[in-house]
């Protein structure tokens, strides 16, 4: 049961957050209410940059999580596992404390056409990114700390090393991991009559088939 003390700890918790949070509330009231009127939707469907803004949303989204993907998964196959790998996740939570949201306006002031870059060479200015190319690439540099934090988690189970020192004594290297990755997406599970049997059918190029029993 709770004792007098937890409710009124509880209830300290409850007033700090309400302190805090209490000023957005009128703002997101004015967020809110140009979105009821129909006016503001109609000028936004008749704006003629709407497309643009939508393409250059969409690709600079998926430059930023595809890409991100890919730096946490070049990572990860350079220094998992070993120590180079251990130092990481110990230096990890040092990324992780770094303000972003800093970092990416930081990026985006020195790289920026009317950045600090290229006010000093201004012979290196590049075209218009209209489709937020940039932009795209400095969030999948921001966001790969994170990737990489929760992949960590991941990789530290025991069972995913033996599977690695299996493949590794099969003469698979860390770089075939995106083959081996294709051919683990097309399991086919074959019933086999009281017993299971899951045979891994590979796909990719250089590759067996794999058969174990559940």
């Amino acid at each position: 049961m709770a004792t007098p003390l937890q409710y009124a700890l509880i209830f300290l918790l409850w007033a700090m957050m309400a302190v805090i949070y209490a000023p957005l509330i009128p703002a997101a009231l004015t967020l809110i209410s140009p979105a009821l009127s129909l006016t503001h939707w109609q000028a936004l469907f008749a704006d003629p940059q709407l497309p643009q803004a939508l393409l250059a949303t969409l690709v600079s989204t998926t430059i930023a999580a595809v890409g991100a993907l890919l730096i946490a998964l070049l990572v990860i196959v350079a220094l998992w596992p070993g120590p180079k790998w251990q130092r990481m996740c110990a230096r990890l939570p040092w990324l992780l404390a770094i303000p972003h949201v800093a970092f990416a306006t930081s990026a985006l002031l020195i790289l920026l056409t009317e950045g600090l870059l290229y006010d000093y060479f201004p012979y290196f200015t590049p075209p218009m990114d209209k489709l937020g190319i940039g932009l795209g690439l400095t969030l999948a540099v921001k966001e790969s700390a994170f990737l990489l934090w929760i992949l960590a988690a991941v990789l530290s189970e025991k069972r995913l090393l033996q599977q690695l020192i299996v493949l590794d004594s099969l003469g698979y290297k860390p770089l075939a991991m995106p083959e081996l990755a294709a051919v683990a997406l097309r399991r086919v599970c074959v019933s086999n009559g009281d017993a299971g049997d899951c045979r891994l059918v590979a796909v990719g190029r250089g590759c067996g088939d794999y058969s174990w029993a559940r």
